[in-house]
């Protein structure tokens, strides 16, 4: 994108859209996922968790969406070096 001069919106919006299609191809078919892919994931799962234990346990809810994001952050940490490992992360 950085070549791509700002005022060619639809050639810039055709090369994201190429972009996406390709990561989603490579993805489902080789099973490699982009570096950052398994920590977005566990952080929005451990924020969702941690909204919930909040509200259930009606506890501070700033506190527990903190906790869910710290272990969601480390479990998709542990996953993407586990994935690296076996080489399916680019």
């Amino acid at each position: 994108l950085r070549g791509i001069k700002s005022g060619n919106n639809d050639l810039e919006k055709s090369y994201k859209k190429s972009y996406y299609k390709l990561k989603q191809d490579i993805q489902k078919h080789y099973g490699i996922v982009e570096k950052g892919t398994y920590i977005k994931v566990g952080l929005v799962i451990g924020m969702t968790s941690g909204i919930c234990m909040g509200a259930v346990l009606s506890s501070s809810r700033s506190v527990s969406l903190s906790l869910g994001m710290i272990i969601g952050i480390l479990i998709g940490t542990m996953k993407e070096k586990s994935m690296e490992k076996k080489g399916e992360i680019y």
